[in-house]
This record gives C-alpha cells, sequence and structure tokens, in this order.
C-alpha cells in the first residue's frame, strides 16, 4: 500500500531520505503493471470458463425479503446473476459491492442482479430481518429472497457460499461459480452476455 508508506511515521527517515522519491516511482510503475496483467489474466480466466459452459435446468418463483414477487422466468429477455449466499459468510459479504456496481453500471442495458440468501437465524421471521438489514446497511439495490431446498438442489454440485450462477438472456445458465471473484471477472461475463443479447436483437430487427 504505497498511500500508506508515504504517511507511516515510523518510517519517517526512510521517507525523507534522498534515494526514497526515485525507490517509489519505481514501485509505483511495478505496481501499475502487475494490476494491469492481473486484470488481463481476470478478463481471460472469465471468457475461458464460460466457453467451457456446463449449463443446468435452474428456475424459482419466489417472494422476495420485501415480500414482492421474485420469478427467473419473468426476466427471460435479461442477462441475470444470481448470487447463492448468506450474510454469515465472508467472502460473500465480500462480493457484494461488486455486485451493486454492477447492477448500477449495466442495469439500464438489460441486466439483472438477484440474491438468494440460506441465513442461520432461528426462524423464517428472524432470517427475512438479518437480510432486510444488511441489505439496507449495505446500499444494496437489487433484490433477495430465501432459497428453499427445492430451489438449492437444482444446482448440481454445490460446493459452498458463495456459488453464483450466470445466467443468458434466454434464461439459461451459462456458467456455474463458486467462491469469490473480483468485480473485472464477473463484469467481463455479463458484458459478453449482453453483447450476445444485443447481437440476437440486431439480427431479428434486419430480418
Amino acid at each position: 500500500d504505497l498511500g500508506k508508506l508515504r504517511t507511516d511515521s515510523k518510517l519517517a527517515s526512510i521517507l525523507a531520505s534522498p534515494q526514497f522519491a526515485g525507490k517509489l516511482a519505481e514501485w509505483e510503475v511495478q505496481l501499475a503493471e502487475l494490476e494491469k496483467k492481473h486484470e488481463e489474466l481476470l478478463v481471460q480466466h472469465a471468457k475461458e470458463e464460460l466457453a467451457a459452459g456446463g449449463g443446468f435446468p435452474f428456475d424459482f418463483d419466489l417472494l422476495d425479503v420485501n415480500g414482492k414477487p421474485l420469478k427467473l422466468g419473468a426476466l427471460k429477455g435479461q442477462v441475470c446473476i444470481v448470487d447463492i449466499w448468506g450474510t454469515w459468510c465472508p467472502p460473500c459479504r465480500q462480493e457484494i459491492p461488486a455486485f451493486v456496481k454492477l447492477q448500477d453500471k449495466y442495469g439500464e442495458y438489460g441486466f439483472q442482479m438477484i440474491g438468494l440468501n440460506q441465513e442461520q437465524g432461528p426462524s423464517e421471521e428472524a432470517n427475512t430481518k438479518i437480510v432486510l438489514d444488511f441489505m439496507a446497511n449495505n446500499s444494496m439495490n437489487y433484490p433477495c429472497a430465501m432459497i428453499p431446498e427445492e430451489v438449492m438442489a437444482q444446482v448440481p454440485n454445490l460446493e459452498g457460499f458463495p456459488t453464483t450462477l450466470f445466467i443468458d438472456h434466454h434464461g439459461k445458465v451459462r456458467l456455474k461459480s463458486v467462491g469469490f471473484h473480483e468485480y473485472s471477472y464477473m463484469a467481463t461475463i455479463v458484458e459478453t452476455l449482453l453483447q450476445e443479447q444485443a447481437a440476437e436483437a440486431n439480427r431479428a430487427a434486419t430480418n
């Protein structure tokens, strides 16, 4: 963290040395190169996983935690991410800002983010309150519902939380991804699926 390095009082004598400014400039260049390479690898990995496929039938017809209908079939024509998660799960919580950002950036282009929660409260009412409080405290801009066992059972080889399903505009699961993923990885997949959606719409308009 070069920002902290510049302001750490314990390093005052080093910060004051004539060689430090030059060294800092070198580190900034090296870190920028590493970040660029990391971003490129994330994008490449996302495209490879999406191309590999591995879809399966998946559907749900639920009420979200606000009591509103949440039906996957009603979202055909849109690209969706379904995040199977819990507020008790650290990597799940870590992904929330990326999902909020995805909804903000791509919502107007036909993207919808959805959360399906499995919580550990003493009752259904308690679980709902846990999710509602978490959503309010984290400025979540997309709907969440509790996930029943029959919906969970549709996901083959469910390995853990979070499990993220990327669903195309035909309602087909195109990719199941387990564990924490960075924004660039998920944005690459969303953009690819939105491009497919737009290309198909253009073909239909010209025929």
